[in-house]
């Protein structure tokens, strides 16, 4: 795996499968709606909603208990 190879801090994945594969072999991963969180916390992004609604829009799927949850860990809900 290229990121075992290159000692990747993080890996940005949001398939199920391959995030437990990567966890298994010791890696650390995030994915896209945890990359949104941390923007806004670092005060690079205002707010994750809209960037939310345009993925969901764009096909992006994630379950309404998951949106909840994303928008309430940033506050937003």
């Amino acid at each position: 795996m290229l990121a075992t190879e290159l000692q990747a801090g993080l890996l940005l994945v949001d398939e199920r499968a391959a995030t437990a594969k990567a966890r298994n072999r010791g890696l650390t991963t995030i994915g896209t709606l945890g990359v949104l969180l941390m923007a806004k916390e670092q005060g690079c992004l205002a707010a994750v909603k809209p960037a939310i609604d345009d993925l969901r829009r764009a096909g992006f799927h994630m379950s309404e208990s998951l949106y909840h949850m994303v928008l309430a860990s940033a506050g937003e809900e």
